[in-house]
């Protein structure tokens, strides 16, 4: 369970935009948190924030070795952890073979109150899972099934997914995950609270910016008049 002061920066980074929090990163010297642009919301009104819980996979042909009654699975093991608000943040290597993320799952990601998913992979029942209502990123839809194709391996250590601005952004567990229209940013744990209160600012400067272009202010000189960039602290 995440604690309240936890909680707060997460409510505040979550009702900011990807672009704001992008350029927040930048300013502070972090170029390359934000995921490849092929992951992408299933619904343009999708947006979530949470911490990353991190889940790896990885291609399955054929039959699985058979399990005994009651061994644990990590299909089934995740969903005994304390998954509420968080993001569920799944990597594949670029495996396009099959969905790794379809209506069952939601359904069970849905009771367990998860914030989000994010994979660098597909999905199949787009209709079930938007009714459901937990908001998802992913790099393509297919009917296709999962079953001896794709298997989760592990989950709860540090994953790597595509970039776009850099081939690799390393996602650890409790990063911030942010999501939305735009697309989704990664937030590292320990920069969350100074990115929300830099991200904040930049926001409320840019909001007095387009209230003076809305008015005819001329274009340079209303960029002109403003730093937008100067309240933000240099971090690396």
């Amino acid at each position: 369970m995440m604690n309240e002061r936890d909680s707060s920066v997460f409510k505040r980074l979550g009702v900011l935009p990807t672009a704001v929090i992008g350029d927040t990163l930048r300013e502070m010297g972090f170029h390359h948190q934000a995921l490849n642009h092929k992951i992408s919301s299933l619904d343009r009104s999708m947006r979530c924030c949470g911490p990353a819980f991190c889940i790896e996979g990885e291609t399955s042909v054929g039959d699985l070795p058979k399990n005994e009654p009651g061994e644990p699975i990590p299909s089934f093991e995740i969903f005994r952890r304390p998954l509420e608000d968080h993001v569920l943040v799944i990597a594949t290597g670029g495996f396009e073979g099959c969905p790794v993320w379809g209506g069952n799952i939601a359904l069970s990601a849905q009771l367990k109150r998860v914030a989000g998913v994010v994979a660098d992979g597909g999905v199949r029942d787009v209709v079930a899972i938007t009714e459901i209502g937990v908001p998802t990123w992913a790099t393509f839809i297919t009917p296709v099934s999962s079953a001896k194709r794709w298997r989760i391996t592990q989950f709860g250590s540090p994953i790597v997914m595509p970039g776009q601005t850099h081939s690799q952004v390393v996602i650890a567990p409790g990063d911030a995950i942010v999501a939305d229209a735009d697309g989704v940013m990664v937030v590292p744990a320990r920069l969350a609270q100074q990115v929300a209160e830099s991200a904040e600012e930049l926001e409320r400067i840019e909001l007095v910016q387009r209230n003076e272009l809305l008015s005819g202010d001329d274009r340079q000189a209303v960029y002109e008049r403003y730093d937008r960039f100067g309240h933000i602290p240099k971090m690396r």
